[in-house]
């Protein structure tokens, strides 16, 4: 049985941990013809999270992480027919060879 004490912590930590999940939106873009062409998480008044970008025949052209506004991690593109075109691993905003530039894949 659940003490009282129990409960009262456990919605105390609720009541604390909801503001730190950033009550993020998911936010989304379309193109004039009503076709999906961004969809990224937004919070804190940045990009927090996936973001993706698509072509407007519904293909994939861009994926990747936010951290405070920023690319964090790996980020990918796509040609229109969705093979991979580029793959990078950003931190803070930059490549790792400290340009904002990806490499090649094919």
């Amino acid at each position: 049985m659940v003490t009282r004490r129990a409960l009262i912590i456990f919605l105390f930590a609720l009541v604390l941990g909801v503001p730190a999940l950033g009550f993020a939106e998911m936010k989304k873009e379309y193109y004039p013809s009503g076709k999906l062409e961004y969809e990224f998480s937004y919070g804190n008044g940045e990009i927090e999270g996936i973001s993706k970008g698509y072509y407007e025949n519904g293909n994939l052209a861009i994926e990747g992480n936010y951290k405070n506004g920023m690319e964090e991690g790996l980020m990918k593109t796509y040609y229109m027919n969705g093979a991979i075109q580029c793959i990078d691993t950003y931190r803070k905003g930059r490549g790792l060879t400290g340009k904002p530039t990806m490499r090649k894949v094919n």
